[in-house]
């Protein structure tokens, strides 16, 4: 059991910095991203985040005060931790409005040519710049949600380690 939790706390983790990263790329606009199948990152958070609350629930039992859960397993010198962790939160809830106030419509390819839309009703054609940096918006919409779940992940993931340093006796 310990070797899964350790494979899966890496796996996380991987997932969490590879998110941080196209989040980074996203906030400076570098479209090169919106070339690559970043979406991925959806599937692999949801799988950290089953994989995480699976374990959290084996453990903990199926009634979880994740508040108290975080004080309790992140004190000492990991306090940082659950102030992080609501950090995030904060951000992705900015983040995402602001994602929205500014949105223009979704960017797509339609009959080869790059297209902005609104659930199917073409808005206007757009150059490809302006595709690429249309994707690039939405994926920093979308990443910070990806960062954020797969940080918690890991978070719970961590705490599960054998070597975790604030362990207590109800291990």
């Amino acid at each position: 059991m310990n070797s899964y939790i350790k494979y899966s706390f890496k796996f996380s983790l991987g997932v969490f910095l590879i998110s941080l990263l196209v989040h980074i790329l996203a906030i400076f606009q570098i479209t090169v991203i919106s070339r690559f199948p970043v979406f991925i990152l959806h599937v692999l958070t949801i799988g950290v985040c089953f994989i995480a609350f699976f374990q959290l629930r084996s453990k903990e039992g199926p009634n979880i005060d994740l508040a108290k859960y975080f004080k309790e397993k992140f004190s000492g010198k990991l306090n940082w931790v659950p102030i992080l962790l609501v950090l995030l939160f904060i951000y992705n809830f900015i983040n995402f409005f602001l994602g929205f106030s500014n949105y223009v419509g979704t960017p797509d390819i339609w009959d080869g040519k790059y297209v902005l839309h609104d659930h199917g009703s073409l808005i206007r054609e757009i150059i490809e710049k302006e595709y690429r940096l249309e994707r690039t918006k939405e994926i920093k919409m979308f990443s910070s949600f990806w960062v954020l779940f797969s940080g918690v992940s890991s978070a719970m993931l961590y705490e599960r380690l054998p070597h975790f340093p604030f362990q207590s006796s109800s291990h």
